[in-house]
């Protein structure tokens, strides 16, 4: 999908939000892109002890997902040290499932004109 296509479609997000049959749909989607960032997780992440795994929620917000580790040394992990380099997980996995986002998005919003 083009990128004017998917920047014509967040501009029009805010329309399309009022309508509960696209309300449904975002909904939808939501939560397929969260299990998809939650599976890519699962994929990244070593399984030594699963506490990094575990400590990662994917939650619904107003305009979207947000994703957050909780284990005190995921920020360390992400975004590294003074003398650690950075391992990134979590924003890997949500750029990831960007190309699932923009067709299932596309997809549910196919039939609505914009």
């Amino acid at each position: 999908m083009p990128a004017s296509d998917l920047a014509r479609i967040g501009h029009n997000l805010p329309e399309l939000a009022s309508n509960a049959t696209i309300k449904d749909a975002m909904r939808l989607v939501r939560g397929q892109l969260r299990r998809a960032v939650l599976a890519q997780l699962d994929r990244q992440l070593a399984k030594r002890t699963g506490t990094l795994r575990r400590s990662v929620s994917v939650r619904h917000i107003k305009r979207g997902l947000s994703a957050r580790a909780g284990a005190i040394y995921a920020r360390f992990h992400e975004y590294g040290a003074s003398s650690t380099p950075a391992r990134p997980f979590v924003r890997p996995a949500v750029v990831d499932t960007l190309p699932l986002a923009a067709r299932v998005l596309a997809g549910q919003v196919a039939g609505v004109k914009l």
